[in-house]
Formats: structure tokens, sequence, C-alpha cells
């Protein structure tokens, strides 16, 4: 998974450890700021890259959100079941169990009814995010994570959710 890297700048408050700019991570400043505590949403990912994996809960964290992980499909189901999360980021192209498929049996569950599910992927095949889409997930992030997209993403998703009945 590939963010854009510069030169960490020095240490100071606002680039600690864990947070975004600490991360190395270009993007405009008021994009990074952490949500409130009150906004902070629960996200899966489930990528079977461990640096995608590290990456990414790194990034959810330093934006204010609790992050998930799973590295497999399967792993991946049955959290999003038992921890029942705001948000899933998931990759597509996993061994085994494709995201596809892990996706339709998240929305078949009515515990996780209303749960976005959003694809994740290095694909670039010409109308996959379209098909994506057709086939079911709320939403695409191609990588390498544009962060500006990413948090466009969170914020559509979780309005989005805050809509739904018992949220």
């Amino acid at each position: 998974m590939g963010f854009s890297r510069r030169n960490p700048p020095p240490a100071s408050a606002s680039n600690a450890p864990g947070s975004a700019s600490a991360l190395g991570l270009q993007a405009d400043r008021t994009a990074l700021d952490p949500v409130q505590p009150s906004e902070a949403l629960r996200i899966l990912v489930v990528d079977d890259n461990p640096d995608s994996i590290t990456l990414m809960s790194s990034l959810l964290a330093a934006l204010g959100h609790a992050p998930l992980t799973a590295a497999t499909a399967d792993e991946g189901l049955e959290m999003a079941l038992r921890e029942r999360p705001d948000l899933v980021l998931l990759d597509i192209v996993l061994p085994g169990m494709d995201g596809h498929e892990v996706m339709r049996l998240m929305k078949a569950s009515p515990d996780l009814a209303g749960t976005p599910i959003v694809a994740l992927t290095a694909l670039t095949t010409p109308g996959h995010p379209t098909r994506a889409l057709e086939a079911g997930f709320d939403d695409y992030l191609q990588k390498p994570i544009d962060l500006q997209r990413l948090v466009a993403v969170i914020g559509s998703c979780a309005a989005r959710r805050e809509r739904l009945p018992d949220h």
C-alpha cells in the first residue's frame, strides 16, 4: 500500500509518534486533525499485506479512529460479526475467499446491516471501481491511498451510517 511519503519533519507535538505527520504523509493539515472522541469510528481493515495493515492502522489511529485489523478473509468476517465495526475497509484480493465474497457474506448478516464496506485495492483494471460498486461495495479506495479521499470516504460513510435506525 503506498502513501506519498516525505522525510519526517522534526519531532513536535503535532507530529508525535503515531500521528499522521510522524508517518511522513503529505496532505492538507486540516484533513489530518483527529476527529473528536465522540466522532471516532471503529474501522475494521481486512488486508493480507502486513505493511498495509500497519500503515492503515497507524493512519486511522492518528485520525482519531479506533482501528481493528484482520489479515485473512475468514478472520475479517469473524471479527466483523463479533465487533460490529462502524466501517469496513476490505481488500479485494485476498487468499482463499476474495473480498467480493466476504462483502456479500457481511451484507447478508443482519448483525452487519447498514455497515458500510469499502473496497480497498491495488487493482488498476479499467472499470474495476464501477464493478466493485455494482457488486455492492459502498465505496472504493485505490492503492496507493489518497489521504484526502480516505478522509472523505470515512466522513461520507459515517454520515450514511448515522442516518440508519439504531445508530
